[in-house]
């Protein structure tokens, strides 16, 4: 009998020896011939395994931390496995990754992944609509399928911003791709579209959420399908602070959306699910209403949201802004409120107090921040699901 040994048997050794149990992904680059991946393992430490598969000799650089390096010759078709010590509690602030692809302007090359396959197209990205958008390359490739991102070292209990950069790259009509996202096992987005929400094929568009790190300083990006693939072309993570509003400022949460005028991307919540429309909001009934974009999303569900940094003891005005955008009678939906433990609305119908769909309305009140400078807004289902739009807490 005769046993062939082919170059994937020395990888598979190379990656069985020096990469342990409870290691992760942490980038993986093709330079012409040259193909690596990387890994840290649960001590810190960090491995890369190198394949030439041109048929003369390679040089490279592998550069880590920013300023760390060093410079290796690889000869032809040679494998190499390279591992450094490193702190397994090294802190990072803020990630940016091109899912998919490789770096692109502050988008390091993809990593920390676990599933899924890629994709890539050369078509233009209208990225008009977007606040801060990624570089184009960024929506030109993608992870898809049912995948996870797991990203390590943050400072544990920490709220963070999570940034997810979209681009329908494959189809030409909505309801062709349809997925869930969860943030450390919360949905953040359920059955989302990315062609119907950007309003059509390569068009960039951002879904924003805050997460909190988890004990061990994670925050996990689970994308999983439901109808043809998941996808992502890029995430962020960044360190999100609450400002303190001096007296006459404000607090303004677009809730289950971005940031659009002076309302802030959704923030400070827990629990939940969020929703939105392209539908024209009919604004004309309510005074200092919010911008249109506001009232086209929502958090929906039991939920409750916690607005810290305020002055304990204070008194604020609390404006609660909704719109009905699913039902098109009244006594479909009915929900409570509840500030700091105490009851505003009971069975709330928005479409009836609107009297009608797709048009805005304001419930505004009076509560004081807490011993420890927060309010605390609840929301509780009676009938279908609780819901609002727009948050804002006025300083006296």
């Amino acid at each position: 009998m005769t046993i062939w040994v082919t170059i994937n048997y020395y990888q598979l050794g190379q990656f069985s020896k020096f990469v342990v149990p409870g290691a992760y992904h942490i980038g993986s680059n093709t330079f012409g011939n040259l193909e690596d991946v990387a890994f840290k393992n649960p001590d810190g430490s960090k491995v890369l395994v190198a394949h030439n598969n041109a048929s003369s000799a390679s040089t490279f650089k592998v550069r880590w931390n920013g300023a760390q390096s060093f410079t290796y010759t690889i000869p032809a078709g040679g494998i190499v496995t390279f591992k450094w010590s490193g702190s397994a509690t090294t802190t990072q602030n803020s990630y940016a990754i091109n899912a998919g692809g490789n770096a692109a302007g502050a988008f390091t090359a993809d990593g920390y992944y676990n599933g899924g396959q890629t994709y890539s197209s050369i078509a233009s990205i209208d990225t008009s609509g977007v606040t801060n958008p990624a570089p184009q390359a960024v929506y030109q490739t993608e992870r898809f399928g049912n995948f996870t991102y797991r990203l390590p070292n943050l400072t544990p209990s920490d709220a963070y911003t999570v940034r997810l950069h979209f681009a329908e790259l494959y189809w030409t009509s909505s309801g062709q791709r349809t997925f869930n996202v969860a943030l450390n096992g919360a949905s953040a987005l359920a059955n989302f579209d990315i062609y119907a929400a950007a309003g059509g094929a390569n068009k960039a568009i951002v879904k924003e959420f805050t997460a909190t790190a988890d004990a061990s300083g994670t925050i996990t990006v689970q994308f999983t399908t439901v109808k043809d693939n998941a996808k992502v072309s890029g995430i962020e993570i960044l360190p999100t602070a609450t400002p303190t509003p001096p007296p006459g400022s404000r607090i303004a949460l677009n809730a289950g959306g971005n940031g659009a005028g002076s309302f802030g991307a959704d923030a400070d919540y827990s629990g939940g699910q969020v929703y939105s429309s392209t539908a024209s909001i009919d604004t004309s009934g309510v005074t200092n209403p919010a911008p249109q974009a506001v009232y086209q999303t929502e958090r929906f569900g039991n939920f409750s949201y916690v607005i810290p940094g305020l002055t304990a003891g204070n008194s604020y005005t609390v404006r609660l802004h909704f719109a009905e955008l699913y039902w098109t009678s009244s006594g479909q939906r009915f929900f409570n409120v509840a500030l700091n433990g105490s009851q505003v609305l009971t069975n709330f119908d928005i479409y009836a107090a609107a009297d009608g769909a797709n048009k805005a309305i304001v419930k505004q009140f009076t509560t004081t921040a807490t011993s420890n400078g927060s309010i605390t807004v609840q929301f509780s289902t009676v009938v279908d699901n609780a819901k609002v739009s727009g948050i804002e807490i006025l300083a006296g």
